[in-house]
């Protein structure tokens, strides 16, 4: 039944006792990160409740039409302007459905609709027909006006752990070497790490972060302004790279802690704990302040270059 998604086994069994007692309830809200599986989930019981023998069996016209995306009972909310919430949501669902006994809307995103296109949401989610079955996702469920929240039944995805996501790792084709990389990275989120497979600029940029601090390292001024001038160059870029950056002081304090937690850079562990015997524990957490403090300043428009110079400087501070 749920063959398709991985982890979430507490949900899974949920649903199919939901899904066996004919009791679904009509308004779900779908809380958890992007890529953790929640559409995955809402397309396995949408499956389900339109499949001609309600099990899903793959070779009804119903299963057929939802494999290609044509079935007519399913819909999915594609923006969240407030025409398309009235016409695709409001006046779709009093219309019965077109061949099945259900029809399903998925809202992805939900938490990006705005108060006018919540509000016009609510009456529907507060007397559905009974035919209907809406879900919303999102990964901010505090961004839906309350009253949304207190008529839909509320079901958390957890992050999928380092064993659910070895799972996933071992039936696709990817570069084996670097999969406790790819883990680390994807934080529970298959979303996250078919993006990472699929970006080539992700290996070389990680190891690209880590030679910049190595130049500051041994910089004198003329080099560290050739540093800056380079990150600046392209502000996504830039703020990717503070994002290794964190990471990298993060991995660090960990071993000035002696913590057991799982890198983010187990490939560097030789270089991590030479510069972990180098620098003190101000000085780490003080270097995890001060990169933080600069992602905020570049995503709040602050002149780029004065940003990234004061936090190489900062950076190369012995004290």
């Amino acid at each position: 039944m749920f063959n398709k998604v991985i982890g979430h086994d507490t949900i899974k069994e949920y649903f199919e006792k939901i899904l066996l007692s004919g009791n679904m309830p009509h308004s779900y809200i779908f809380q958890g990160q992007a890529g953790v599986g929640k559409m995955t989930m809402a397309r396995a019981i949408a499956k389900n409740l339109i499949c001609s023998s309600q099990d899903a069996c793959n070779t009804c016209k119903d299963c057929h039409q939802f494999e290609v995306g044509t079935h007519p009972d399913i819909i999915t909310l594609e923006t969240t302007k407030i025409e398309e919430v009235r016409e695709k949501v409001v006046r779709e669902i009093n219309i019965k459905p077109y061949q099945s006994q259900h029809k399903i809307i998925f809202i992805p995103q939900a938490d990006t609709l705005n108060i006018q296109s919540q509000n016009a949401l609510l009456k529907t989610i507060e007397e559905p027909p009974s035919y209907a079955t809406i879900i919303l996702m999102t990964a901010n469920v505090e961004l839906l006006l309350p009253t949304i929240r207190s008529r839909c039944l509320i079901i958390r995805f957890n992050d999928l752990s380092d064993t659910e996501m070895k799972n996933y790792f071992s039936a696709i084709n990817y570069n084996k070497d670097k999969e406790e990389i790819y883990i680390r990275f994807s934080s529970g989120s298959i979303g996250t790490a078919q993006k990472l497979i699929n970006d080539e600029s992700f290996l070389t940029l990680r190891d690209e972060s880590i030679n910049y601090l190595n130049r500051l390292e041994t910089a004198d001024m003329i080099a560290l302004y050739k540093i800056a001038d380079e990150l600046v160059e392209d502000k996504l870029r830039l703020v990717e790279i503070l994002n290794f950056w964190e990471l990298w002081y993060r991995d660090i304090m960990i071993y000035k802690t002696n913590n057991q937690a799982i890198l983010y850079y187990p490939d560097y562990e030789g270089l991590l704990i030479d510069i972990c015997n180098k620098l003190t524990y101000n000085k780490i957490s003080m270097n995890l302040k001060v990169i933080q403090k600069s992602r905020i300043d570049i995503s709040n428009n602050v002149y780029a270059m004065f940003v990234v110079e004061n936090l190489l400087l900062d950076l190369k501070e012995k004290k």
